[in-house]
């Protein structure tokens, strides 16, 4: 996914959004990497 410096604040705000209701609903969620 490329993304233009005006679209990464706002994808990226909604990602963080969509990681807190699933949280919310009790969903584990690892976001550690893979090496």
């Amino acid at each position: 996914m490329v993304l233009t410096g005006e679209e990464f604040p706002i994808v990226s705000a909604e990602a963080r959004a969509v990681i807190e209701e699933a949280k919310a609903a009790g969903v584990y969620v690892f976001g550690g990497r893979n090496r």
